[in-house]
């Protein structure tokens, strides 16, 4: 629970906190003071990074809702966008599978992932939980994914990336290279 230090804009050292899971139970909380605890019927579903989310925390929100929400009597899950491949770059090189290793290390995502994947997966393999392929295996709630079957982001950062040249001290929010395999984005 040790905070990441950066550099602010202003040079001076400034804490960053990765607390999803605690972020999504205040929601949860909020929402439940609202009305979500009289709730009968649920879809969640978010789209692109929110579709990603929906993938990994289907079966935690379905776990609250049971536990706050006692006259639930159906609860779904239909992320849209959100699967985003666990696949190298066109010159084999793992840039998008590498970055969110890292993210997943720098993040101790082990706490806000799906449970299940998390025990199921060895020590070097417990990462891979952060992707909708493998922890869709480990959801139990019904789940109805919708994803194009070609998907202009994925293409550029995840199928023609290249690592930055300071990757992974960059300063900046860079996702890589996008498209900047060579030859890739061509002049016409």
């Amino acid at each position: 629970d040790q905070p990441l230090v950066v550099k602010g804009l202003d040079g001076k050292d400034k804490p960053l906190y990765f607390r999803g899971r605690r972020i999504l139970d205040a929601v949860l909380e909020t929402l439940f003071t609202m009305g979500l605890n009289k709730a009968e019927r649920v879809l969640l579903t978010g789209c692109s990074a929110g579709g990603l989310a929906a993938f990994l925390h289907t079966d935690y929100v379905h776990t609250q809702l049971k536990a706050f929400a006692p006259s639930l009597t159906q609860f779904k899950s239909s992320p849209i966008s959100g699967f985003f491949l666990l696949h190298d770059n066109v010159e084999h090189k793992p840039v998008y599978p590498e970055q969110m290793k890292y993210i997943f290390n720098l993040a101790n995502s082990t706490h806000g992932l799906n449970d299940k994947c998390i025990a199921a997966a060895s020590d070097e393999d417990k990462w891979k939980c952060n992707f909708a392929e493998i922890v869709y295996a480990f959801t139990d709630a019904p789940i109805f994914p919708l994803n194009s079957a070609k998907d202009s982001w994925q293409t550029g950062c995840i199928l023609a990336p290249e690592f930055t040249a300071v990757y992974p001290q960059q300063t900046t929010a860079d996702n890589g290279n996008c498209s900047a395999v060579p030859g890739w984005q061509t002049s016409q």
